[in-house]
């Protein structure tokens, strides 16, 4: 299991205005195991997704973990899980909370 982070994380992480949690938060960065740049394709795939109601920051996080192959998109923002959960079918990437993936990971252990 790695992380992987993108261009579109690290800008949502330098504009949050509370700067204990940006420092905290930017200490995890080095934990990342692969970086995605937002390019071209990424960017096409963006305006894909804002068609379907995406915010054009959701829409970025999304192609961007997309494009790095990864297994599952974590996230605590429930509009973007629930609107995630609505289309899932047009997307091409799991999108989960992360307690929500814990648990169901840790069952798959069990069994």
């Amino acid at each position: 299991m790695a992380w992987i982070s993108s261009d579109v994380l690290v800008d949502e992480i330098e504009n949050n205005p509370n700067e204990t949690k940006r420092i905290q938060i930017k200490r995890w960065l080095i934990h990342v195991a692969q970086d995605i740049s937002v390019e071209t394709s990424e960017m096409s795939r963006g305006r894909q997704l804002e068609t379907l109601t995406f915010q054009a920051m959701d829409a970025l996080h999304l192609a961007c973990a997309e494009s790095g192959s990864a297994d599952v998109l974590l996230t605590t923002d429930d509009r973007l899980l629930n609107k995630a959960r609505s289309v899932q079918t047009q997307l091409n990437i799991e999108v989960d909370n992360p307690l929500e993936w814990l648990q169901k990971v840790r069952k798959n252990e069990h069994t």
